[in-house]
């Protein structure tokens, strides 16, 4: 198991945050089982926690499982190795703010180990992942989208409720009778308005 340099070089030239891993698997007939993957690094504000992610997809050291009862829960597990830009092994990324996060198996998708070390591996790459961006980002603004008329909708059958119990027939204030409600209107109107005082006030200063 090895990383063709080239390889992991043009990954990054493709998405700067793009990079090759393998992902082991147990065998007795091949001392490296696996086959090659993609991960993409995310902000780790943007995945989340560990144990409770904002995305539905893995990352790379954490898979979705359930415990006893049923219930989800994040495991940690040892796929194998992320390659970083050189094809090393060494993280050329920042372990606290970055997450490697499980974005396909080549094998699953038809794509031979023998393959990877290919130009034509990379060319694929390129044409599959631009329309993935673009697909993503078109979700994104779908979403927002829905959101704004998700709240327009709201806004509009709040607005229809206030006015339809507006105009109900018993919808009226708080009636006062009259003789309880003369003196203080009364003493309303005579106490001394702030104008009045402020003119009095330089009246007095002169």
């Amino acid at each position: 198991m090895e990383a063709p340099p080239f390889v992991c070089r043009e990954l990054a030239r493709v998405a700067p945050n793009l990079r090759l891993a393998w992902a082991g698997t147990f065998s007795k007939d091949e001392l490296n089982a696996g086959s090659y993957a993609l991960v993409e690094l995310y902000p780790r504000s943007v995945y989340g926690p560990d144990s409770k992610p904002h995305i539905f997809q893995d990352s790379w050291a954490v898979a979705t499982g359930w415990d006893k009862y049923g219930k989800t829960e994040m495991k940690r597990i040892d796929r194998g190795p992320v390659f970083n830009k050189k094809g090393g092994l060494k993280p050329d990324w920042d372990l606290l703010a970055q997450v490697p996060v499980y974005k396909v198996n080549l094998t699953e998708l038809g794509v031979p180990n023998e393959a990877v070390h290919t130009t034509a591996f990379i060319k694929t790459v390129r044409e599959w992942y631009r329309p993935f961006i673009k697909r993503y980002e078109e979700s994104i603004t779908q979403a927002q989208r829905t959101l704004e008329h998700q709240v327009q909708d709201i806004s509009k059958e709040a607005f229809r409720r206030l006015w339809r119990d507006a105009n109900k027939p018993d919808a009226t204030g708080p009636t006062v009778a009259w003789k309880h409600a003369r003196d203080e209107i009364k003493a309303f109107y005579e106490k001394p308005k702030p104008l009045e005082n402020y003119y009095d006030a330089r009246k007095a200063f002169r």
